[in-house]
């Protein structure tokens, strides 16, 4: 149900452009009609994605907090707290991107009573590459690619 982006339209895939912008990932995510319209239209006139989405961050965070993806949802540092201490209650498991290997081995342990890692959990399921945006700060530019 997808189609070819439109013509000048750069930085989403050809295959992941929306038929229509009724549908999918709007409502849903937190957007508000209005302003998923509007970020589609810009899209859509080949304003730059990064340019496009800019105000849009903290999605993981939103979600944590029980608000959409993209719903723009400003929180004190103290709300923010409050929130995550209560939402952590109800989470099995919370692990660590930065103790991967680790952090897998204690997810099994808690729920089999093992320790252990399987290959096909160390698998990268989603390879990435690195694209410099500027090759004189190499450490500043680097964005994942698929």
């Amino acid at each position: 149900l997808r189609k070819p982006r439109p013509k000048g339209v750069r930085g989403l895939p050809r295959l992941e452009w929306p038929q229509s912008p009724v549908g999918c990932c709007w409502k849903d995510w937190g957007w508000e009609p209005s302003v998923f319209v509007r970020v589609h239209k810009d899209v859509a006139a080949a304003v730059p994605p990064e340019r496009a989405l800019a105000r849009f961050t903290g999605c993981m965070t939103n979600m944590v907090l029980g608000y959409g993806c993209m719903s723009q949802h400003a929180t004190s540092p103290a709300d923010a707290r409050r929130a995550v201490e209560q939402r952590l209650r109800h989470f099995l498991f919370v692990g660590d991107q930065g103790q991967w290997n680790m952090s897998l081995c204690l997810f099994n342990a808690i729920m089999t009573g093992r320790r252990f890692v399987l290959p096909r959990q160390l698998a990268n399921s989603r390879p990435t590459s690195t694209k410099l945006l500027d090759p004189a700060n190499p450490t500043g530019s680097a964005i994942a690619t698929r």
